[in-house]
């Protein structure tokens, strides 16, 4: 799965000099088109009180950020695990210099906030005339009450859980380990890079409540801010741009992929089989015995395949979205591996002699079991289908990927930003040769074990949503109609017209391949 998190409030606070005359401590830019990152060093004077000050002045800026979990929190209940390794959170911010020099060779450091800000209505990044909170001295307004920050530029550190402090640098996020540093770091070689930093760990203990989501502190290192060298300026695009995919985001991304192996299986090789339950139309767990006890966690039901003489038994559990996350509604899998040498009879016809298993693969490259979900104690059954279990395909060396067409069965052309989507895909097999029929007939989708999606945007040609093999959090699930993905289109610019491209990774050889039938837009 993957989705953006746009920030809900962002601003950066300053005491620049202006006209060598004050440092203007009070102003607020939170309704800014960009955020500004630099400092100034020995670049001005400043009058105090009637003493001109000169030598050594320093003026900086450091930006501020906060975005809103809730989205994610919602799925914790459902698809998402937040203790899971492949859950990634990267907090993006792009870089949007516009012809003016900028530093180079200099390094930022994130903090999280120990107390909220306001982000304000200011505009004015020339002379700095809107006064309002968040500034350099204020954090927040409320109550009628200035709630300060405890060192000018929120600059009090601590560990977590300290009081008096503005931004959080080390604390315990889990019961039982030792204290680790909450910063985060990027070096930034040539100056005009993005920002990209995965925060997930942060990300996580706010969702638990470990770490209070105050949002973040962006500034350049300490060393840096007081080193006798001017770095002006490194510009960011705020919240308040008129690019819309250019706003700094949080790009969460994790594995929820479920590989069903009905179409699949194959001896020798571990494989998953599911089952849904619908109550209604809603997926709902299955109910068993008098009591309509649910069914769910972990070996909560049996999965018999039987062939002729040979039975074999697999637990079922209930599937969770993410390893040791939280069960999905009557969802269920069972996971196993069937050998090739396996001893049975498997029954050609009534009054004919049984072949043991093997014997029978081998002549007909196939067995197909039946299957039956069964209860605990064997006395209900809850479903009966049917597998076929394949014997593992072999040629001649050959590295040439298969030629196929991947076809988004179900796309439209528009799309609401409420939506979340499900796209369907169809393999077609370009070299498989068709039947001859009289009569129309249905042809399966091609089963593709590893392929992955990018979302982009048709005109500009911009990656929206890239391939993430990394942690599959862009891969497509397989079940028993073929390939399948979600996405939500409210991480989708709206009035923008997108395309869907598959990456495959089939026989040790990537290709990509673009949909073909796929072209929608998104509307609020």
């Amino acid at each position: 799965m993957f989705l953006i998190l746009t920030a809900s409030k962002d601003t950066y606070i300053t005491n620049k000099v202006i006209d060598n005359a004050f440092h203007v401590r009070d102003a607020n830019v939170g309704h800014a088109a960009t955020l500004d990152l630099f400092k100034l060093w020995d670049e001005s004077t400043y009058l105090s009180g009637s003493t001109r000050v000169t030598g050594s002045v320093q003026e900086l800026s450091r930006l501020f950020l906060k975005f809103d979990y809730g989205r994610l929190a919602a799925l914790t209940s459902s698809i998402l695990n937040i203790t899971d390794p492949t859950f990634t959170c990267i907090l993006k911010l792009y870089d949007i210099l516009g012809g003016q020099g900028a530093p180079i060779n200099f390094k930022t450091v994130l903090f999280p906030l120990s107390q909220s800000f306001d982000e304000g209505l200011g505009k004015d990044v020339i002379s700095f005339r809107d006064i309002g909170t968040a500034n350099f001295v204020t954090a927040s307004y409320s109550s009628s009450t200035n709630n300060v920050w405890y060192m000018s530029g929120a600059n009090a550190s601590g560990s977590l859980g300290d009081t008096g402090i503005d931004i959080i640098e080390r604390g315990v996020l889990t019961t039982g380990q030792p204290e680790q540093n909450l910063f985060v770091e990027q070096t930034f070689p040539l100056g005009s890079e993005n920002l990209a930093m995965d925060i997930t760990k942060l990300v996580s203990a706010s969702i638990v409540g470990t770490l209070a989501n105050h949002g973040f502190r962006l500034a350049f290192t300490s060393s840096q801010e007081w080193d006798h060298k001017t770095r002006f300026v490194k510009r960011f695009a705020s919240r308040h741009g008129a690019n819309r995919k250019l706003v700094p985001r949080i790009e969460a991304s994790w594995d929820d992929t479920i590989q069903d192996s009905h179409k699949s299986f194959y001896f020798d090789l571990s494989g998953s089989l599911f089952l849904q339950n619908y109550h209604r139309s809603q997926p709902a767990n299955i109910l068993s015995g008098t009591s309509l006890t649910q069914l769910q966690g972990s070996d909560c039901m049996v999965l018999k395949l039987v062939t002729g003489s040979f039975t074999t038994s697999s637990y079922v559990s209930q599937h969770s979205g993410s390893s040791n996350g939280p069960g999905m509604p009557g969802l269920y899998s069972s996971s196993f591996c069937i050998p090739f040498s396996t001893g049975g009879l498997v029954y050609s016809g009534t009054g004919w002699p049984g072949d043991t298993i093997n014997r029978f693969a081998i002549k007909s490259s196939s067995i197909t079991f039946a299957t039956y979900w069964v209860s605990t104690d064997g006395n209900v059954a809850f479903h009966t289908g049917s597998l076929k279990i394949q014997t593992i395909p072999r040629s001649a060396f050959n590295t040439t990927e298969q030629r196929v067409d991947l076809i988004a069965t179900n796309a439209k052309t528009v799309y609401k930003k409420r939506e979340r989507v499900k796209f369907r895909i169809f393999v077609n097999d370009l070299s498989r040769q068709p039947k001859a029929s009289r009569v129309p007939y249905t042809v399966d989708s091609t089963i593709l074990d590893e392929v992955y999606y990018q979302i982009r945007d048709v005109n500009s040609d911009e990656i929206i949503i890239p391939f993430m093999k990394k942690n599959n959090g862009t891969r497509l699930s397989t079940d028993s109609g073929g390939l399948f993905f979600e996405m939500f289109m409210r991480d989708l610019t709206d009035g923008r017209s997108y395309t869907i491209d598959f990456l495959v990774v089939d026989r040790g050889i990537e290709f990509v391949e673009h949909a073909k039938n796929v072209r929608f837009r998104v509307e609020n």
